[in-house]
Parts: structure tokens; sequence; C-alpha cells
């Protein structure tokens, strides 16, 4: 997470403050995913939730794919010019 956050930020040129901001906000995304994570094993696991065999194997990088492409997308969304109030 902190190596895509650190990509993320140079790929889209961010200012301090910028880059800043989805540094403050990259732990919580990571969290976020790992809590979705225990709670999709949990449900895999437990048999509360019918799954192939290999999806205890798939879950974890579904997942991080997710995490990283959400801090990605975060990067893009700061990166974009906003527009200025008109007077």
């Amino acid at each position: 997470g902190a190596l895509v956050t650190l990509l993320a930020s140079a790929r889209f040129a961010l200012s301090p403050r910028q880059a800043l901001a989805l540094a403050c906000t990259a732990p919580l995304v990571i969290w976020s995913g790992n809590v979705l994570r225990c709670a999709a094993l949990f449900y895999v696991e437990s048999c509360i939730v019918r799954a192939p065999s290999f999806a205890h194997v798939g879950i974890g990088p579904c997942v991080f794919t997710a995490v990283c492409a959400a801090l990605w997308e975060l990067a893009r969304q700061l990166a974009k010019p906003r527009g200025t109030w008109a007077s």
C-alpha cells in the first residue's frame, strides 16, 4: 500500500499537499481492505458462503488488487485540476 501510494504520487506529480492527503488516506484504505479480506475469509472458511476450494487462495490477491486500484484512483482524482469560482 505504501509503495502504491508513493508510485501514484510520483506518476501523477502530486503536490506535497496532495501527496500528504493521499498518504493520510492510504492507511484507512489499506485497513478497510484488510477488514474486507478477513470477513471474506471468515465466511468462506466457516462455510457460511459456499465457495470452491481455491477461493481461500484467491481472496487475498483480489482484495489487494482492489486496494491498489482504489489508491491509484484516489491519486488520479487528487491530481485533477479543480475549477475556480467565477466572479
